[in-house]
């Protein structure tokens, strides 16, 4: 998803309004994503347009160096002078929105960790058989706490070797097999151990209603994350 585009703020033509327009139209956009649930897409947006809002910010310095025109020498400080030249009105439209993009982009990822929070608590994520620390493979079995145990997805992961960076590091590869009650998986945990013990095992339940590729699987492989960390 990109929803203004990654050169909004500086592409050709410029017309203040208009990006101002663009802008507004965007947050709208994403506060109602973020309302019904589309909490990773939205995240994912409001991230990378705060770290490109940041950089335009922080380089306003280094285009006045490049802008800056040499005046002369001081002979009482031995220095260089130096003048710039008058603000270019576009210019300074760009670090206008730049401020004004900044603070409405800030409350949102404000709003999206909110519910990302109150989301979290829905999720259980317990090990089974028992907590097994010094494993760096494992399976995940996540089903809808209201399915029963009817309809459990199975994942795999392995560790990665960085594993102290952050919790988009975690991949969850989801594996064909038909695990439709506690029998299967318990037939599928013991099979499993039996042909290697370097498997971690954990039951995720959930009870979100929103959407499962953007809410519900990147709260589980955030929340499984830091279970793996911590235990």
């Amino acid at each position: 998803m990109n929803i203004l585009g990654k050169n909004w703020l500086t592409e050709s033509p410029f017309d203040y309004e208009l990006k101002r327009y663009k802008l507004l139209g965007a947050v709208k956009k994403l506060n109602a994503m973020i309302e019904a649930g589309h909490l990773y897409s939205s995240l994912i947006e409001i991230e990378n347009q705060l770290d490109d809002l940041y950089k335009l910010k922080h380089g306003k310095s280094d285009i006045d160096n490049r802008t800056r025109v040499l005046k002369g020498i001081n002979l009482d400080t031995m220095s260089l002078e130096y003048e710039y030249p008058e603000d270019n009105e576009s210019i300074a439209h760009v670090y206008m929105l730049v401020d004004m993009a900044i603070q409405y982009f800030e409350d949102l990822f404000k709003l999206v960790r909110n519910k990302w929070r109150t989301y979290s608590t829905k999720i259980n994520i317990s090990e089974i058989p028992s907590t097994r620390p010094t494993k760096s493979k494992g399976y995940v079995f996540v089903s809808n706490k209201k399915d029963k145990d009817s309809n459990i997805i199975t994942y795999s992961y392995n560790k990665p070797s960085k594993f102290n960076g952050e919790w988009k590091d975690l991949k969850l590869s989801r594996i064909e097999t038909e695990i439709n009650n506690l029998t299967d998986l318990s037939n599928f945990i013991e099979k499993v151990d039996s042909e290697s013990s370097d498997f971690r095992f954990w039951r995720c339940t959930y009870t979100i209603e929103q959407d499962y590729d953007d809410c519900v699987f990147p709260l589980i492989n955030y929340n499984l994350f830091y279970k793996i960390n911590i235990s």
